[in-house]
């Protein structure tokens, strides 16, 4: 079976994966809504291809900052 090439760059994938903190679902739902075909384990392939690191679940939590 071929490969489906990613639709969107490699800077901007890990973008959204290791900045917006967006899992492999929404990123895939976010594609689907641009008219791309993906699922989550289509997104997890491409990440796994292009070698961006797995967040781990706690990770993702940025706690509010604490004042006073």
């Amino acid at each position: 079976m071929k490969k489906i090439p990613c639709p969107i760059t490699s800077d901007r994938l890990s973008e959204l994966y290791t900045k917006d903190f967006l899992t492999d679902e929404k990123i895939a739902k976010l594609l689907c809504s641009e008219g791309y075909e993906a699922t989550k384990k289509r997104v997890l392939r491409w990440r796994n291809d292009l070698n961006i690191q797995t967040l781990k679940q706690y990770e993702r939590f940025i706690p509010p900052a604490i004042e006073g």
